[in-house]
């Protein structure tokens, strides 16, 4: 293979990673918009993340810096759980990979948004049976 292509497979590669990255901080996002509601959903997506931390704890599914971390960001406050969830550094990036967001994630990408009145997305922690 040439080095001109070798070079433009790479940037596509780098390209397709800044996507998943980007749809991944998305996400998370929305996540956080659900969690700090203050609902019943809210907790039920908490206990979710706590419930996936400790299955990764109990099976070492993960490096403990990772766990605690988590641990840590699911008890701050609302604005500093945001800034450290939603960093756009190394960390952040690495975080939102290894998250315990799986069950809402799963949520999130499942369901289209279902115009209303108010254009809003449906949201996929009421009315649930």
């Amino acid at each position: 293979m040439e080095r001109e292509e070798l070079l433009a497979l790479r940037r596509q590669a780098r390209e397709q990673k800044r996507q998943i990255d980007e749809r991944r901080l998305e996400v998370h996002r929305q996540i956080l918009d659900l969690l700090f509601r203050g609902d019943e959903g809210s907790e039920q997506i908490r206990a979710e993340a706590l419930s996936q931390i400790e299955l990764w704890e109990q099976n070492n599914l993960c490096i403990p810096r990772y766990s605690q971390t988590w641990r840590e960001w699911l008890g701050l406050p609302e604005k500093f759980a945001r800034q450290a969830i939603l960093r756009v550094d190394d960390l952040g990036i690495s975080m939102r990979q290894n998250s315990p967001f799986s069950h809402a994630m799963a949520r999130i990408n499942s369901i289209a948004p279902v115009p209303d009145e108010e254009n809003e997305q449906r949201d996929p922690y009421r009315d649930r049976g």
